[in-house]
């Protein structure tokens, strides 16, 4: 698959992402038409962003930057940067560090073709369970796998929950052991297109297959919702798990973090 022929899917990812972030954001503010500034408030910068995706030509990079900076600073909350990497050089580098941002990682965005995806009944399974009415439980795999703390873990959890009552097409799942929830992520459906996020396990639990058989799980219910095209972020070291499930790479975002403000 070319860059061409990759351009609509582009379009679909930055839809789709869009949903997710502003469906459990408090606010948020779009600086362009390929750029947008969220503010969960839950005091992690992982989830207070600044995502840059595409130029516009109607204004540079530098002041989508310094518009959307200007936003989330007014929240006094931690945030990062996330900027295409095909839309970085030299000159937005050393702008970022002189306001003291580094880069911190790489995501990479990626995609399934749903038609690729095997065809199967959605079978009742005990161990995985909806958790929309108990996301005590679906927190709980994500405490221990992002060594998040309970307050933190917390304000997300009533994040999600503000979507719930929204209206939001999120839905939340864990897979259980032993009657315990020991692994969890959430699936964003938009018409015809879907997003995987906050695929976690506990950390005792880790490398037994339980993020791949969710993951599976929610592929089949997002299938029997007549999905076509499913996305979703990965971290450097989800990137195999997913392609094993089927997922191809987009693009790269390069993150930039700056604690506090």
């Amino acid at each position: 698959m070319n860059y061409k022929n990759r351009t609509p899917l582009f379009s679909l990812y930055y839809q789709i992402e869009n949903y997710f972030f502003t469906s459990i954001s408090q606010r948020h503010h779009y600086v362009t038409d390929g750029a947008c500034a969220y503010f969960t408030g839950v005091e992690s910068s992982g989830l207070n962003l600044l995502i840059v995706n595409k130029k516009n030509c109607h204004m540079d990079i530098e002041a989508v930057l310094q518009r959307g900076i200007h936003f989330l600073h007014t929240t006094e909350y931690p945030f990062s940067i996330m900027i295409r990497s095909e839309l970085i050089d030299i000159k937005i580098k050393n702008k970022l560090n002189k306001e003291n941002f580094h880069t911190d990682d790489t995501s990479t965005a990626m995609q399934l073709n749903m038609e690729n995806f095997p065809s199967s009944d959605l079978r009742n399974n005990d161990n995985i369970q909806c958790t929309d009415r108990c996301l005590t439980d679906w927190t709980t795999p994500l405490e221990s796998a992002f060594a998040s703390i309970p307050t933190v873990i917390n304000q997300y959890q009533e994040r999600h929950q503000a979507a719930i009552d929204a209206k939001k097409n999120l839905v939340h799942f864990s897979l259980y052991v032993k009657q315990q929830p020991v692994c969890s992520l959430t699936l964003s459906m938009q018409k015809d297109i879907a997003r995987l996020d906050d695929i976690g396990t506990k950390v005792e639990f880790q490398g037994q297959g339980h993020a791949s058989a969710l993951m599976q799980h929610a592929l089949r219910y997002a299938k029997s919702r007549s999905i076509s095209r499913c996305f979703l972020d990965a971290s450097t070291e989800g990137i195999s798990l997913y392609k094993r499930t089927g997922f191809s790479t987009l693009f790269e975002y390069i993150i930039f973090h700056r604690e506090r403000c």
